[in-house]
């Protein structure tokens, strides 16, 4: 009896050992995003970050947060992220209604940004903003655009 209890306990010791190894070879990162020369203090700057193609593709952010706006300027944090590639995506909803207004359901009215701030004629692709996540924490700006 005391051999079984003795081989149960020293197999689960090995399991959370293991485990533990896993857990901690794992690294988490930070990625603050701050966005400068806001035009206004009015509204709120929402943020979305997206680890693949087909959640930026489909606005199914992995993460979101929001923030209001002091002298122009407003940052984020977004914690814990495993090693990878990530875009950002943000926007200032100044009538605060929480969505971003589109004319004709496709053009932004509101001003909005993306991570490695991407200017296109058309909506950025994951490619163009993504960057990398690893074993580090980041900090970058995004520029705000106006297309009305």
């Amino acid at each position: 009896m005391i051999r079984v209890v003795l081989t149960i306990v020293m197999s689960m010791s090995a399991l959370f050992g293991f485990s533990q190894d896993s857990n901690s070879t794992k690294s988490f990162n930070n990625v603050e995003v701050a966005i400068n020369d806001i035009s206004t203090d009015k509204g709120t700057i929402y943020y979305m970050i997206f680890d693949s193609e087909e959640s930026f593709n489909k606005r199914n952010a992995l993460k979101s947060s929001y923030s209001k706006i002091t002298n122009g300027k407003t940052t984020t944090s977004f914690s814990g992220l495993p090693n990878g590639n990530y875009a950002v995506l943000c926007f200032h909803d100044v009538n605060d209604n929480q969505q971003m207004d589109l004319l004709e359901s496709v053009i932004p009215k509101e001003q909005y940004g993306v991570s490695n701030n991407v200017f296109n004629f058309g909506p950025p692709s994951f490619d163009e903003a993504k960057f990398e996540v690893n074993n580090t924490n980041l900090t970058f700006e995004i520029e705000l655009i106006q297309v009305l």
